[in-house]
């Protein structure tokens, strides 16, 4: 899936700069912001989110459907039941024990074999257990939006989400499938 596309939200009379967008969309600080900051006050991205939230989410959707922008992953996911921990995306497969999340619903695993990779549901699963996916989102997918996704194990045995910019690094599950990327593993190596 190509980068996601800059652009510019407007929302009650009020535009937010490009960059802050670009953060909402992708989770990362662009280079050329001018204000740094503003993305480690929690309390500032969550106002910035709120404000572009409807228009930002449906051009997402349109764009990339079964799949949710950084911003609805920090802001919106889920918590597990009777918790105030984001319920992370469930395991399907492989080694390694879950130690802790990171972003976009994905988990950490220690004690992991490269032989045998974690896999966790895709975005789609993950949305669709949770009825979040829309039946408008649902009819655009093909089963590969559903496969589970592998993780890379580095060499100390943690597994996470692929990080790599070489797409022969690419996660064995997916290589095996037609070598198509998920968005999962598109979107985290733009995080790179």
């Amino acid at each position: 899936m190509p980068r996601a596309r800059r652009v510019r939200v407007t929302h009650h009379e009020t535009t937010l700069p490009d960059h802050v967008i670009e953060f909402l969309q992708t989770g990362e600080i662009p280079p050329s912001s001018p204000d740094k900051l503003r993305f480690f006050l929690h309390g500032q991205v969550r106002e910035d989110w709120e404000l572009v939230r409807e228009e930002l989410l449906a051009e997402w959707i349109a764009r990339a459907p079964g799949t949710r922008p950084w911003g609805w992953w920090e802001h919106e996911q889920p918590k597990k039941a009777g918790s105030i921990w984001a319920d992370a995306r469930r395991r399907i497969g492989g080694s390694g024990q879950e130690y802790g999340s990171t972003s976009f619903g994905f988990s950490l695993y220690l004690d992991c074999s490269p032989a045998d990779p974690p896999t966790v549901e895709s975005d789609a699963s993950y949305l669709k257990r949770h009825r979040i996916l829309t039946a408008a989102e649902e009819r655009r997918l093909g089963p590969k939006d559903f496969r589970p996704v592998a993780m890379v194990v580095d060499e100390d045995g943690i597994g996470g989400p692929d990080l790599s910019d070489d797409p022969e690094d690419a996660p064995a599950l997916s290589r095996a499938e037609g070598g198509a990327l998920t968005q999962e593993q598109q979107t985290w190596r733009r995080r790179s």
